[in-house]
Formats: structure tokens, sequence, C-alpha cells
């Protein structure tokens, strides 16, 4: 029984390894590939070619041009540069006409960055007039000075001298500038020769001024028809040191005297000035400095100026072109003078 067990064990296992054998025959290498050598391709440059695309339909009054802007949001203006000079030029600019004219003389309104015309003729002068007080400062400016020729003068009106700055063309068709500086203002002027046509004088209203001056006797004549308050006045600090000088003309109301208590100040007039135009009052700095008039309040008791306050210089004005001026100053603003 043991002997066949065995003999059927072998013959298993030889059948086994027989069929082992057959899953791992070894199959044929395959045929070889064959490649084909890549090659370089050339392609032919040419102009690019978009396609067409439709374009959409534009409705009218979608298209719009984008405004430009000011820094400020205003319209911009898109004219050259040239055309914008020229046109705020022409708008700057004053030249005579015959409501300006004072017989022969064209008066202009100032205002400062203005430029004012003046004609001019060979053979002629032409008279440039400045505001009484007014000083030509430097050298003037002008454009042409060869084929111009110029030249300074003074006169006098009512004890104040007026400057005149003459001026005259060598021969008709030029044209040119000219710049006046002066110790209160800056004139820009515009020069044209013709061959007969020229203009005699000019000179010019101070608007400015004029109404500062109105303003003061606005406040003159209220300063009068205000109710007196009583003024009590401190004789143990009575300051009567003050120097009283006629800057300009010849005012019959010049001041007789001046003083203060160390809190008011007193400015005492003659009689005449019941029947004359008061002065407005003006405070001046220190140095004296003209330009920087301050308009002060004060009360009048009968012939008096009462000034709630102190200063060292004070100026009284009467008039606008021939002004009459006095100037009333400390004793203490005179040390200091003196000192420097």
């Amino acid at each position: 029984m043991k002997r066949t067990i065995r003999m059927q064990c072998f013959g298993w296992g030889i059948s086994l390894v027989l069929s082992g054998c057959a899953l791992f025959e070894t199959s044929p290498p395959p045929a070889p590939v064959e490649y084909i050598a890549a090659q370089p391709v050339i392609v032919e440059e040419g102009p690019v070619v978009m396609p067409d695309l439709e374009e959409p339909p534009i409705v009218p009054g979608q298209m719009q041009k984008i405004p430009t802007s000011s820094p400020e949001g205003e319209e911009g203006d898109d004219r050259p540069p040239h055309e914008v000079i020229q046109a705020a030029t022409d708008q700057a600019t004053d030249g005579p006409e015959i409501d300006g004219y004072f017989n022969a003389i064209s008066v202009y309104n100032f205002e400062p960055g203005r430029l004012y015309r003046v004609y001019c003729a060979p053979l002629r002068i032409t008279d440039i007039q400045l505001q009484p007080g007014e000083e030509i400062m430097g050298t003037p400016g002008i454009g042409d000075s060869t084929r111009w020729v110029s030249g300074v003068s003074e006169s006098e009106d009512n004890g104040v001298k007026r400057q005149h700055f003459f001026i005259k063309p060598t021969r008709a068709g030029l044209h040119t500038t000219l710049v006046l500086t002066t110790n209160k203002r800056v004139y820009h002027l515009e020069l044209h020769s013709y061959k007969n046509t020229y203009m005699v004088s000019i000179k010019w209203r101070y608007p400015h001024e004029d109404f500062l001056r109105q303003v003061a006797k606005r406040e003159s004549k209220k300063a009068r028809e205000e109710p007196v308050v009583a003024t009590n006045v401190n004789l143990a600090n009575t300051n009567f040191e003050y120097a009283i000088e006629v800057i300009r003309g010849n005012p019959r109301w010049t001041p007789v005297q001046t003083f203060d208590d160390g809190h008011k100040t007193f400015i005492r007039f003659p009689k005449v000035l019941e029947v004359s135009e008061a002065p407005a009052l003006f405070l001046l700095p220190v140095d004296g400095d003209a330009d920087a008039l301050q308009l002060v309040n004060y009360r009048v008791k009968e012939n008096f100026y009462v000034v709630d306050r102190l200063f060292q210089r004070a100026r009284l004005i009467v008039g606008t072109d021939d002004q009459e001026i006095v100037e009333i100053v400390s004793g203490l603003a005179q040390e200091e003078e003196m000192e420097s």
C-alpha cells in the first residue's frame, strides 16, 4: 500500500516539473524598429494677418472727447501757449479812451499787474506823471533803450514834489515795453510810435487809496456825530513830549498841541477845524513806513481828537490828489531815532 502511494506522489512531482518548464519557455526577440531622421522645417515669414472682427455699432453721442481739466477742476484751455498768453495780455491791457481824458492828459485807473498803452511820435515828448510824493527807484527798464530817448524831471504841486518821466521815439514804427519801479508801486507800459499820433501826457487815479480816504472820512464824520463821552485826564501822568510837523501842503487845521495821560492821547486843533474838512487819523509803524498806514478810531470832543491808546507815530491826512498831511511823533520815537 505504501509503495503504491509513493509511486503516485512521484508521478505527480514529475508532472509538475514538466508543466513548470513549459510555462517558463522563452519567446522569440521582437523585430527591430526603423526610425526616420528628423528634418528641419523652414517657415517663411510674412505679414501678420489679423482676423476680421465685426465693429460694434456706434450709438450717436456715445463717442465723446475726454475733457481736460485744470487743477482747480475748471475746464482746461487747449489753445497753444502763444494764443493763451496773447489773450491774457489783451484782457489786462488798457488804452486811451475819450472819457478818460482831462484836457490833453489821459488818465488811467491804476491796478497792479495791468498793462498801459502809450502812443508816441518822433520829435514829440510824452510826459508820464507819477503821484505827488512818489519817486522812481533804480533805473527804469525799457526794452529798446537805443531807439527810445528818456529822461526824468520834477515839478512841485502845493509844496509836494511830483516826478515826470519823459519818453520820445527816434522814428515811427517802433514798439517796446517800459517798467517803472517807484517807492509805492510798479508800472508796466507798452510803447508804440507813430508818425504823427502821440499822447501829450498820462497819469493815474488810485481807486484803492481813494476808497481808504472815503472810509476815513466816514469814520471822522461818525466820530463827530456820536455823543461825546466825558474824559477824565490824569494830570499827574500828563506827557506833552510830542513833535508836530507839516509833511505836505499848508493845512490851516494843523494841531496846536498833543499830549497823553499814560492811557489816552489827546490832539488839540485850532477853532478853524469846525469850519473845514476834518483830517483822518492814521497810525504809522515805528520806522515811519508810509505804505503801512493803519486807520485808527478816535472820538471828537469840542476841538480835540481823543484816541483810546498811545502811539509813537501818527499822520493826519485830508484830500486825495492834493493832500494835506501832518505827522505827530512822540518823544520816545524821537529818542530812538537819535540813538540809531
